[in-house]
């Protein structure tokens, strides 16, 4: 039995996740506390520099949390390869947690004791979904999307995207059995992009909203004042829309 388990110093996966959580909190209170002393002591001007600060604080928060759940992403699934030639998959993350902050630091701590086991025994989860076909896999900067129809435990199959997070010791062997389950021949595929025009309308749409919400900020004022907020929480929905294509982009979808 082969378990590709991602490296992790000390096995500190819990420590590790509660303290990136919790910096990422403390740094965005820190900037934007650091942010509003700077407009009041410097005289900025109050909505403009208000707006900047909230745009770049939720930015950062974005690009860390994204980068965070990358990290936690790797750390968290486990590929196992069993006497029989069967290929599984788990993903610790899914050990039941309730919603408050208890349970999610609860739950990284009993993430982490898994970890331990898979590294110091070779045994299959008993929530292990096995890997049945790959239908395609895609390379990214950062990981491979990974296509696949699953079986899990209960019986049922059904289809899958695996992100599997590059760094995996004996990657290559991975992926090689990950490409042995492919259809036709033994290659990975390259599938057409369909996602490209959604993206370009959503981002479009997006663009000529920020616009009418600039010129209709009380600190411009070429717009009525009062389809301000209507625009901007109408700016939602192509923001979510060009959220939704980035990610089947990524996937290769």
């Amino acid at each position: 039995m082969k378990v590709w388990l991602s490296p992790q110093k000390g096995n500190h996966y819990g420590f590790a996740m509660i303290g990136g959580v919790l910096s990422i909190v403390f740094l965005a209170l820190l900037i934007t506390g650091i942010g509003i002393l700077a407009i009041f002591a410097f005289q900025l001007p109050k909505e403009i520099s208000s707006l900047l600060l909230c745009l770049g604080v939720t930015g950062m928060l974005v690009a860390l949390a994204l980068k965070l759940g990358r990290k936690s992403l790797g750390d968290t699934q486990v590929f196992v390869l069993d006497d029989q030639d069967r290929l599984y998959l788990t993903d610790l993350s899914l050990i039941p947690r309730g919603r408050n902050w208890y349970n999610f630091f609860s739950s990284a701590m009993e993430v982490e004791r898994m970890r331990q086991r898979l590294a110091k025994q070779n045994f299959l989860p008993p929530d292990a979904a096995r890997i049945v076909q790959v239908e395609r896999i895609k390379e990214n900067d950062h990981d491979y999307a990974v296509g696949c129809w699953v079986r899990y435990p209960s019986g049922g199959m059904g289809r899958r995207t695996i992100v599997l997070v590059k760094g995996y010791p004996d990657e290559d062997l991975l992926l090689l059995e990950l490409e042995r389950r492919q259809g036709g021949e033994n290659r990975w595929e390259q599938p057409a992009d369909r996602s490209l025009a959604g993206m370009l309308l959503s981002l479009l749409a997006l663009v000529i909203f920020i616009v009418v919400c600039v010129l209709s900020h009380p600190a411009i004022g070429k717009l009525p004042q009062a389809i301000y907020f209507p625009c901007l929480g109408a700016s939602l929905i192509p923001f979510v829309s060009v959220v939704y294509w980035i990610i089947r982009r990524h996937r290769g979808e």
